[in-house]
Protein backbone atom coordinates (compact mmCIF):
# COMPACT_ATOMS: atom_id res chain seq x y z
CA UNK A 1 0.00 0.00 0.00
CA UNK A 2 1.31 2.90 -1.51
CA UNK A 3 1.57 6.23 1.56
CA UNK A 4 0.82 9.29 0.89
CA UNK A 5 3.99 11.05 0.08
CA UNK A 6 4.50 8.49 -2.78
CA UNK A 7 0.86 9.13 -4.17
CA UNK A 8 1.45 12.59 -3.93
CA UNK A 9 4.87 12.42 -6.59
CA UNK A 10 3.21 9.79 -8.71
CA UNK A 11 0.02 12.58 -9.06
CA UNK A 12 2.57 15.63 -9.57
CA UNK A 13 3.85 13.55 -12.65
CA UNK A 14 1.15 12.58 -14.58
CA UNK A 15 0.51 16.63 -14.31
CA UNK A 16 4.15 17.39 -15.35
CA UNK A 17 3.11 14.60 -18.89
CA UNK A 18 -0.43 16.47 -18.73
CA UNK A 19 1.08 19.61 -19.11
CA UNK A 20 3.59 18.67 -21.38
CA UNK A 21 1.22 17.49 -23.54
CA UNK A 22 -0.83 19.70 -23.48
CA UNK A 23 1.74 21.92 -24.77
CA UNK A 24 2.94 19.86 -27.61
CA UNK A 25 -1.12 19.20 -29.03
CA UNK A 26 -0.63 15.28 -27.83
CA UNK A 27 -2.58 13.41 -25.18
CA UNK A 28 -0.10 9.62 -23.64
CA UNK A 29 -2.30 8.21 -25.86
CA UNK A 30 -1.87 9.70 -29.04
CA UNK A 31 2.02 9.72 -28.36
CA UNK A 32 2.10 5.95 -28.13
CA UNK A 33 -0.11 5.63 -31.65
CA UNK A 34 2.79 7.94 -32.94
CA UNK A 35 5.97 6.36 -31.40
CA UNK A 36 4.50 2.69 -33.10
CA UNK A 37 3.73 3.98 -35.88
CA UNK A 38 7.78 5.10 -36.03
CA UNK A 39 8.53 1.82 -35.21
CA UNK A 40 6.24 -0.26 -37.82
CA UNK A 41 8.07 2.40 -40.62
CA UNK A 42 11.54 1.37 -39.48
CA UNK A 43 10.98 -2.46 -39.51
CA UNK A 44 9.08 -1.87 -43.02
CA UNK A 45 12.31 0.43 -44.39
CA UNK A 46 14.32 -2.92 -42.71
CA UNK A 47 12.84 -5.40 -44.47
CA UNK A 48 12.74 -3.44 -47.90
CA UNK A 49 16.79 -2.65 -47.32
CA UNK A 50 17.31 -6.26 -46.96
CA UNK A 51 15.74 -7.37 -49.91
CA UNK A 52 17.59 -4.67 -52.13
CA UNK A 53 20.87 -6.57 -54.45
CA UNK A 54 24.45 -6.06 -53.04
CA UNK A 55 25.07 -3.05 -56.09
CA UNK A 56 22.21 -0.97 -54.65
CA UNK A 57 23.37 -1.29 -51.16
CA UNK A 58 26.60 0.73 -50.12
CA UNK A 59 28.23 -0.34 -47.02
CA UNK A 60 29.28 2.95 -45.16
CA UNK A 61 32.41 2.81 -42.53
CA UNK A 62 33.05 5.35 -40.05
CA UNK A 63 35.82 6.16 -36.92
CA UNK A 64 36.22 7.80 -34.25
CA UNK A 65 37.12 10.78 -36.84
CA UNK A 66 33.60 10.18 -38.62
CA UNK A 67 32.61 8.84 -41.69
CA UNK A 68 35.33 6.91 -43.98
CA UNK A 69 34.77 8.08 -47.51
CA UNK A 70 36.07 5.86 -50.26
CA UNK A 71 39.34 7.13 -51.12
CA UNK A 72 40.53 7.43 -47.62
CA UNK A 73 39.64 3.14 -47.04
CA UNK A 74 42.47 1.16 -46.72
CA UNK A 75 43.44 -0.68 -49.65
CA UNK A 76 44.56 -3.76 -48.41
CA UNK A 77 40.94 -4.42 -46.21
CA UNK A 78 38.92 -1.94 -47.25
CA UNK A 79 37.54 -1.05 -43.91
CA UNK A 80 40.08 1.00 -42.18
CA UNK A 81 41.37 4.77 -42.81
CA UNK A 82 44.26 5.10 -44.40
CA UNK A 83 47.32 6.12 -42.06
CA UNK A 84 48.11 9.37 -43.83
CA UNK A 85 51.05 9.81 -41.04
CA UNK A 86 52.56 7.55 -43.58
CA UNK A 87 52.61 10.06 -46.24
CA UNK A 88 49.81 11.93 -48.25
CA UNK A 89 49.62 8.89 -50.43
CA UNK A 90 50.10 5.97 -48.33
CA UNK A 91 47.95 3.07 -49.14
CA UNK A 92 47.07 1.48 -46.06
CA UNK A 93 46.01 1.48 -42.61
CA UNK A 94 48.40 0.83 -39.29
CA UNK A 95 46.88 -1.86 -38.54
CA UNK A 96 47.12 -4.01 -42.37
CA UNK A 97 50.40 -2.32 -42.12
CA UNK A 98 51.82 -4.62 -38.91
CA UNK A 99 49.99 -7.68 -40.40
CA UNK A 100 51.79 -7.57 -43.63
CA UNK A 101 55.49 -7.15 -41.61
CA UNK A 102 54.11 -10.77 -39.95
CA UNK A 103 53.21 -12.07 -43.64
CA UNK A 104 53.79 -15.61 -43.80
CA UNK A 105 55.36 -16.61 -47.15
CA UNK A 106 53.68 -19.83 -48.66
CA UNK A 107 55.15 -22.26 -50.62
CA UNK A 108 53.60 -21.64 -54.11
CA UNK A 109 54.79 -17.82 -53.66
CA UNK A 110 58.52 -19.16 -52.89
CA UNK A 111 58.33 -21.34 -56.39
CA UNK A 112 57.09 -18.21 -58.09
CA UNK A 113 59.38 -15.79 -57.07
CA UNK A 114 62.43 -18.68 -57.70
CA UNK A 115 60.81 -19.21 -60.99
CA UNK A 116 60.91 -15.10 -61.60
CA UNK A 117 64.47 -14.79 -60.67
CA UNK A 118 65.46 -17.40 -62.83
CA UNK A 119 63.97 -16.06 -65.80
CA UNK A 120 65.24 -12.80 -65.19
CA UNK A 121 68.86 -14.38 -65.01
CA UNK A 122 68.15 -16.16 -68.27
CA UNK A 123 67.32 -12.53 -69.64
CA UNK A 124 70.48 -11.13 -68.82
CA UNK A 125 72.58 -13.72 -69.70
CA UNK A 126 70.86 -13.67 -73.40
CA UNK A 127 71.03 -10.16 -73.27
CA UNK A 128 74.95 -9.73 -72.49
CA UNK A 129 75.20 -12.45 -75.21
CA UNK A 130 73.76 -10.21 -77.96
CA UNK A 131 74.70 -7.27 -76.43
CA UNK A 132 78.37 -8.48 -77.40
CA UNK A 133 77.39 -8.86 -81.05
CA UNK A 134 75.43 -5.20 -81.05
CA UNK A 135 78.19 -3.30 -79.52
CA UNK A 136 80.52 -5.49 -82.29
CA UNK A 137 77.79 -3.41 -84.65
CA UNK A 138 77.86 -0.07 -83.31
CA UNK A 139 82.14 -0.11 -82.84
CA UNK A 140 81.82 -1.00 -86.54
CA UNK A 141 79.45 2.15 -87.77
CA UNK A 142 81.84 4.07 -85.54
CA UNK A 143 84.64 3.29 -87.12
CA UNK A 144 83.25 3.45 -90.25
CA UNK A 145 82.00 7.17 -89.81
CA UNK A 146 85.31 7.75 -89.13
CA UNK A 147 87.02 6.48 -92.31
CA UNK A 148 88.74 3.33 -90.36
CA UNK A 149 87.71 0.80 -93.02
CA UNK A 150 90.29 -1.98 -92.08
CA UNK A 151 88.77 -2.09 -88.27
CA UNK A 152 85.53 -1.38 -89.38
CA UNK A 153 85.52 -4.45 -91.04
CA UNK A 154 87.07 -6.88 -88.19
CA UNK A 155 84.16 -5.36 -86.04
CA UNK A 156 81.36 -6.07 -88.46
CA UNK A 157 82.76 -9.95 -89.10
CA UNK A 158 83.11 -10.35 -85.50
CA UNK A 159 79.60 -9.02 -84.87
CA UNK A 160 78.80 -11.71 -87.89
CA UNK A 161 80.21 -14.65 -86.29
CA UNK A 162 78.82 -13.48 -82.55
CA UNK A 163 75.12 -13.58 -84.03
CA UNK A 164 75.49 -16.90 -86.52
CA UNK A 165 76.22 -18.54 -83.28
CA UNK A 166 73.09 -17.53 -81.84
CA UNK A 167 71.56 -18.31 -84.92
CA UNK A 168 70.80 -14.18 -85.98
CA UNK A 169 70.69 -13.25 -89.11
CA UNK A 170 72.64 -9.82 -88.69
CA UNK A 171 71.25 -7.71 -91.68
CA UNK A 172 72.20 -4.91 -90.84
CA UNK A 173 76.31 -6.40 -90.42
CA UNK A 174 76.23 -8.07 -93.28
CA UNK A 175 74.83 -5.22 -95.43
CA UNK A 176 77.05 -2.65 -93.87
CA UNK A 177 80.26 -4.79 -94.24
CA UNK A 178 79.48 -5.71 -97.92
CA UNK A 179 79.64 -1.40 -98.32
CA UNK A 180 83.22 -1.52 -96.10
CA UNK A 181 84.58 -4.22 -98.39
CA UNK A 182 83.12 -2.70 -101.63
CA UNK A 183 85.08 0.38 -100.28
CA UNK A 184 88.85 -1.15 -99.84
CA UNK A 185 88.45 -4.23 -102.37
CA UNK A 186 91.31 -5.48 -100.34
CA UNK A 187 91.41 -8.83 -102.07
CA UNK A 188 90.69 -7.82 -105.66
CA UNK A 189 88.41 -9.86 -107.54
CA UNK A 190 87.57 -12.18 -104.32
CA UNK A 191 86.71 -8.78 -102.43
CA UNK A 192 83.76 -8.40 -105.43
CA UNK A 193 82.34 -11.59 -105.21
CA UNK A 194 82.07 -11.35 -101.64
CA UNK A 195 80.48 -8.39 -101.92
CA UNK A 196 77.46 -10.23 -103.17
CA UNK A 197 77.52 -12.99 -101.01
CA UNK A 198 77.25 -10.50 -98.18
CA UNK A 199 73.83 -8.65 -99.54
CA UNK A 200 72.42 -12.38 -100.57
CA UNK A 201 73.19 -13.75 -96.88
CA UNK A 202 72.13 -11.06 -95.16
CA UNK A 203 68.24 -10.34 -96.57
CA UNK A 204 65.91 -13.05 -97.16
CA UNK A 205 63.63 -14.02 -100.11
CA UNK A 206 61.05 -11.14 -98.78
CA UNK A 207 63.67 -8.40 -98.07
CA UNK A 208 64.83 -8.88 -101.86
CA UNK A 209 62.02 -7.34 -103.12
CA UNK A 210 61.51 -4.41 -100.66
CA UNK A 211 62.13 -0.87 -102.40
CA UNK A 212 64.17 0.21 -99.22
CA UNK A 213 67.04 -2.57 -99.99
CA UNK A 214 67.33 -1.48 -103.54
CA UNK A 215 71.01 0.56 -103.02
CA UNK A 216 72.10 -2.74 -101.27
CA UNK A 217 70.99 -4.78 -104.62
CA UNK A 218 72.61 -2.59 -106.56
CA UNK A 219 75.77 -2.67 -105.07
CA UNK A 220 75.52 -6.51 -105.67
CA UNK A 221 75.02 -6.26 -109.24
CA UNK A 222 77.40 -3.70 -109.87
CA UNK A 223 79.70 -6.16 -107.86
CA UNK A 224 78.67 -9.06 -110.25
CA UNK A 225 79.44 -7.04 -113.08
CA UNK A 226 83.23 -6.55 -111.93
CA UNK A 227 83.93 -9.76 -111.35
CA UNK A 228 82.66 -10.88 -114.24
CA UNK A 229 84.36 -8.39 -116.36
CA UNK A 230 87.75 -9.94 -114.68
CA UNK A 231 86.92 -12.67 -115.44
CA UNK A 232 86.43 -12.14 -118.89
CA UNK A 233 90.02 -10.27 -118.80
CA UNK A 234 91.93 -13.60 -117.58
CA UNK A 235 89.57 -15.58 -120.24
CA UNK A 236 91.45 -13.67 -122.42
CA UNK A 237 95.18 -14.09 -121.59
CA UNK A 238 94.64 -17.63 -120.70
CA UNK A 239 93.51 -18.25 -124.07
CA UNK A 240 95.30 -20.39 -126.11
CA UNK A 241 95.44 -18.22 -129.02
CA UNK A 242 98.23 -16.14 -127.01
CA UNK A 243 99.75 -18.87 -124.81
CA UNK A 244 102.77 -18.42 -126.97
CA UNK A 245 103.50 -14.41 -126.03
CA UNK A 246 106.39 -13.47 -124.19
CA UNK A 247 106.29 -9.76 -124.17
CA UNK A 248 108.75 -8.66 -127.00
CA UNK A 249 106.20 -9.86 -130.10
CA UNK A 250 104.92 -6.17 -130.14
CA UNK A 251 101.91 -6.94 -132.84
CA UNK A 252 100.37 -9.43 -130.76
CA UNK A 253 100.77 -7.07 -127.88
CA UNK A 254 98.66 -5.26 -129.79
CA UNK A 255 96.49 -7.36 -130.54
CA UNK A 256 95.95 -8.94 -127.06
CA UNK A 257 95.36 -5.57 -125.82
CA UNK A 258 92.38 -4.52 -128.57
CA UNK A 259 91.09 -7.93 -127.26
CA UNK A 260 90.93 -6.71 -124.28
CA UNK A 261 89.63 -3.65 -124.79
CA UNK A 262 86.42 -5.25 -126.99
CA UNK A 263 85.53 -6.41 -123.46
CA UNK A 264 83.53 -2.65 -123.21
CA UNK A 265 80.76 -4.18 -124.89
CA UNK A 266 80.85 -7.13 -123.90
CA UNK A 267 77.84 -8.24 -121.77
CA UNK A 268 78.04 -10.15 -118.86
CA UNK A 269 74.60 -12.70 -117.50
CA UNK A 270 74.35 -11.88 -114.10
CA UNK A 271 71.66 -13.90 -111.59
CA UNK A 272 69.39 -11.75 -109.88
CA UNK A 273 69.74 -11.95 -105.76
CA UNK A 274 66.86 -14.35 -105.62
CA UNK A 275 67.90 -16.99 -108.58
CA UNK A 276 65.13 -16.99 -110.80
CA UNK A 277 66.22 -14.76 -113.29
CA UNK A 278 69.47 -13.91 -115.61
CA UNK A 279 70.05 -10.50 -117.07
CA UNK A 280 72.39 -9.75 -119.06
CA UNK A 281 74.31 -6.01 -118.37
CA UNK A 282 77.23 -3.80 -119.83
CA UNK A 283 80.00 -4.61 -118.60
CA UNK A 284 82.40 -2.21 -116.31
CA UNK A 285 84.71 0.34 -118.59
CA UNK A 286 86.10 1.25 -115.68
CA UNK A 287 87.61 -2.48 -114.93
CA UNK A 288 88.44 -3.01 -118.59
CA UNK A 289 91.11 0.07 -118.47
CA UNK A 290 92.32 -1.22 -115.49
CA UNK A 291 92.65 -4.62 -116.95
CA UNK A 292 94.38 -3.02 -119.97
CA UNK A 293 96.61 -0.75 -117.43
CA UNK A 294 97.72 -4.14 -115.35
CA UNK A 295 98.51 -6.05 -119.09
CA UNK A 296 100.46 -3.10 -120.18
CA UNK A 297 102.30 -2.65 -117.13
CA UNK A 298 103.03 -6.14 -116.87
CA UNK A 299 104.82 -5.79 -119.78
CA UNK A 300 106.95 -2.64 -119.22
CA UNK A 301 104.60 -0.53 -121.53
CA UNK A 302 104.52 2.33 -119.20
CA UNK A 303 103.00 4.85 -121.08
CA UNK A 304 99.96 3.00 -122.01
CA UNK A 305 99.79 2.07 -118.88
CA UNK A 306 99.43 5.42 -117.55
CA UNK A 307 97.49 6.33 -119.91
CA UNK A 308 95.13 3.63 -118.60
CA UNK A 309 95.18 4.72 -115.30
CA UNK A 310 94.16 7.80 -115.91
CA UNK A 311 91.26 6.88 -118.05
CA UNK A 312 90.59 4.74 -114.67
CA UNK A 313 90.38 7.88 -112.55
CA UNK A 314 88.28 9.83 -115.06
CA UNK A 315 85.48 7.25 -115.28
CA UNK A 316 85.13 5.97 -111.49
CA UNK A 317 86.56 8.85 -109.58
CA UNK A 318 85.69 6.61 -106.20
CA UNK A 319 87.21 3.09 -107.53
CA UNK A 320 90.40 5.17 -105.88
CA UNK A 321 91.16 1.65 -104.85
CA UNK A 322 91.75 1.12 -108.32
CA UNK A 323 93.67 3.06 -109.66
CA UNK A 324 95.07 6.04 -107.33
CA UNK A 325 97.91 4.16 -105.59
CA UNK A 326 99.56 3.35 -108.92
CA UNK A 327 98.35 5.94 -110.54
CA UNK A 328 100.33 8.18 -107.95
CA UNK A 329 103.74 5.97 -108.09
CA UNK A 330 103.70 6.37 -111.79
CA UNK A 331 103.32 10.13 -111.58
CA UNK A 332 106.02 9.82 -109.06
CA UNK A 333 108.52 8.13 -111.01
CA UNK A 334 107.89 11.09 -113.81
CA UNK A 335 108.37 13.45 -111.28
CA UNK A 336 105.08 14.97 -110.80
CA UNK A 337 105.09 14.81 -106.99
CA UNK A 338 102.00 17.17 -106.31
CA UNK A 339 99.53 15.05 -108.30
CA UNK A 340 101.25 12.12 -105.70
CA UNK A 341 99.80 13.81 -102.80
CA UNK A 342 96.95 14.60 -104.09
CA UNK A 343 96.30 10.79 -104.83
CA UNK A 344 97.35 9.98 -101.69
CA UNK A 345 95.10 11.67 -99.99
CA UNK A 346 92.23 10.69 -101.87
CA UNK A 347 92.95 7.55 -100.44
CA UNK A 348 93.14 8.49 -96.96
CA UNK A 349 89.98 10.71 -97.29
CA UNK A 350 88.25 6.89 -98.45
CA UNK A 351 90.49 4.94 -95.38
CA UNK A 352 92.51 6.59 -93.29
CA UNK A 353 94.07 3.17 -92.19
CA UNK A 354 94.77 2.14 -95.65
CA UNK A 355 98.77 1.91 -95.96
CA UNK A 356 99.43 3.03 -99.00
CA UNK A 357 98.23 6.42 -98.89
CA UNK A 358 101.15 7.15 -95.83
CA UNK A 359 103.46 4.96 -98.25
CA UNK A 360 102.48 7.23 -101.45
CA UNK A 361 103.14 10.59 -99.30
CA UNK A 362 106.06 9.53 -97.68
CA UNK A 363 108.18 8.74 -101.08
CA UNK A 364 106.37 12.20 -102.64
CA UNK A 365 108.38 13.36 -99.43
CA UNK A 366 111.46 11.64 -100.10
CA UNK A 367 112.38 12.19 -103.60
CA UNK A 368 112.22 15.58 -103.10
CA UNK A 369 115.09 15.79 -100.48
CA UNK A 370 112.29 16.55 -97.54
CA UNK A 371 113.44 13.42 -95.41
CA UNK A 372 111.52 14.39 -91.60
CA UNK A 373 108.15 14.63 -93.41
CA UNK A 374 109.04 11.55 -95.65
CA UNK A 375 109.65 9.92 -91.79
CA UNK A 376 106.85 11.71 -90.35
CA UNK A 377 104.21 10.26 -93.03
CA UNK A 378 105.55 6.69 -92.84
CA UNK A 379 105.27 7.36 -88.83
CA UNK A 380 101.35 8.40 -89.21
CA UNK A 381 100.67 5.34 -90.76
CA UNK A 382 102.32 2.94 -88.45
CA UNK A 383 99.85 4.79 -85.85
CA UNK A 384 97.03 3.00 -87.51
CA UNK A 385 99.32 -0.46 -89.32
CA UNK A 386 101.91 -0.89 -86.39
CA UNK A 387 103.41 -4.03 -87.64
CA UNK A 388 103.74 -3.05 -91.90
CA UNK A 389 106.41 -3.84 -92.55
CA UNK A 390 105.93 -2.34 -95.81
CA UNK A 391 105.70 1.43 -94.36
CA UNK A 392 108.61 0.18 -92.55
CA UNK A 393 110.48 0.23 -95.18
CA UNK A 394 109.69 3.66 -96.64
CA UNK A 395 110.66 5.08 -93.46
CA UNK A 396 113.95 3.13 -93.24
CA UNK A 397 114.62 4.64 -97.04
CA UNK A 398 114.03 7.90 -95.69
CA UNK A 399 116.44 7.47 -92.29
CA UNK A 400 119.29 6.28 -94.64
CA UNK A 401 118.71 8.78 -97.55
CA UNK A 402 119.03 10.76 -93.90
CA UNK A 403 122.17 9.61 -93.17
CA UNK A 404 120.69 7.80 -90.49
CA UNK A 405 121.44 4.29 -91.09
CA UNK A 406 121.96 3.07 -87.78
CA UNK A 407 118.27 3.83 -86.92
CA UNK A 408 117.74 2.90 -90.21
CA UNK A 409 118.59 -1.07 -89.46
CA UNK A 410 116.65 -0.58 -86.49
CA UNK A 411 113.45 -0.12 -88.35
CA UNK A 412 114.05 -2.46 -91.49
CA UNK A 413 115.07 -5.31 -88.69
CA UNK A 414 111.52 -5.02 -86.92
CA UNK A 415 110.39 -5.38 -90.69
CA UNK A 416 112.18 -8.03 -91.29
CA UNK A 417 110.51 -9.89 -88.08
CA UNK A 418 107.31 -9.05 -89.26
CA UNK A 419 107.25 -10.04 -93.27
CA UNK A 420 109.84 -11.65 -95.48
CA UNK A 421 109.82 -10.49 -99.07
CA UNK A 422 112.53 -9.16 -101.87
CA UNK A 423 112.05 -5.57 -101.75
CA UNK A 424 112.76 -5.16 -98.07
CA UNK A 425 115.89 -7.39 -98.51
CA UNK A 426 117.41 -4.34 -101.19
CA UNK A 427 116.71 -1.27 -98.63
CA UNK A 428 118.42 -3.91 -95.81
CA UNK A 429 121.70 -4.61 -98.36
CA UNK A 430 121.84 -0.50 -98.87
CA UNK A 431 122.03 0.02 -95.08
CA UNK A 432 124.16 -2.94 -93.94
CA UNK A 433 126.32 -1.57 -96.71
CA UNK A 434 126.50 1.74 -95.52
CA UNK A 435 127.65 0.64 -92.22
CA UNK A 436 129.86 -1.53 -93.54
CA UNK A 437 128.64 -5.10 -92.29
CA UNK A 438 129.54 -7.27 -95.34
CA UNK A 439 128.76 -10.57 -94.13
CA UNK A 440 125.21 -9.12 -93.53
CA UNK A 441 125.38 -7.98 -97.21
CA UNK A 442 126.62 -11.36 -98.28
CA UNK A 443 123.72 -13.11 -96.30
CA UNK A 444 121.23 -11.25 -97.93
CA UNK A 445 122.33 -11.68 -101.19
CA UNK A 446 122.35 -14.96 -100.99
CA UNK A 447 119.09 -15.16 -99.65
CA UNK A 448 118.00 -13.28 -102.92
CA UNK A 449 119.74 -15.62 -105.04
CA UNK A 450 117.94 -18.95 -103.45
CA UNK A 451 114.65 -16.80 -103.61
CA UNK A 452 115.64 -15.92 -107.89
CA UNK A 453 115.07 -12.14 -106.89
CA UNK A 454 117.13 -10.34 -109.11
CA UNK A 455 118.73 -6.75 -108.43
CA UNK A 456 117.28 -3.82 -110.13
CA UNK A 457 119.87 -1.83 -112.47
CA UNK A 458 119.79 1.02 -109.52
CA UNK A 459 120.58 -1.52 -107.07
CA UNK A 460 123.63 -2.42 -109.27
CA UNK A 461 124.62 0.73 -110.11
CA UNK A 462 124.90 1.39 -105.88
CA UNK A 463 126.66 -1.78 -104.48
CA UNK A 464 129.64 -0.57 -107.97
CA UNK A 465 129.67 3.01 -106.27
CA UNK A 466 128.17 4.43 -109.45
CA UNK A 467 125.70 6.17 -106.74
CA UNK A 468 125.24 6.82 -103.31
CA UNK A 469 122.29 5.50 -101.16
CA UNK A 470 120.91 9.10 -101.00
CA UNK A 471 121.01 9.11 -104.62
CA UNK A 472 119.44 5.62 -104.92
CA UNK A 473 116.41 6.52 -103.01
CA UNK A 474 115.88 10.49 -103.75
CA UNK A 475 116.32 9.89 -108.01
CA UNK A 476 114.75 8.48 -110.63
CA UNK A 477 112.46 5.81 -109.34
CA UNK A 478 113.81 6.52 -105.95
CA UNK A 479 113.51 2.30 -105.76
CA UNK A 480 109.38 2.64 -105.14
CA UNK A 481 108.80 0.25 -107.03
Amino acid sequence: MKDHKTLSEEKKEERVIEKQSAQTGYTQSELNDELEKLAQTFREELEKAKELPDEEFEEVYADELGIIYEDDLCECCGERRKDKSRGENYQYCSECRENMKRYPLSIPSVLTALVMIALAIFSIYTFTQDFYGYDLLYKGQKATNEKKLDSALEYYNLALSVFTQSEINPRKAYLQSAEVVFNTMDDGASSMYDVATRVVTGLSEFELNLPMYAGALELREESVVMYGTMQEFYNIINSDDFAGFDGENEEMYEEIMTEIGSLIDKKISVVSADGETTQQLASNEAIVRFCQFMFAYTYEHYDDSRKYMLEVEELAPNYYWLYAYQLGMAELQSGNTEKAKELAKTIMSYNVESPDGYILYSSAERVVGNFENAIKWADNGLQYKTANAELMRYKAMALCAKGDYEGAKEIVDKGLANEDYGLIYFVAIVIENELGNDNKVQEYMDLMEEEEIELSDRMQDYLKGKMTARELFTEGTGEVQ
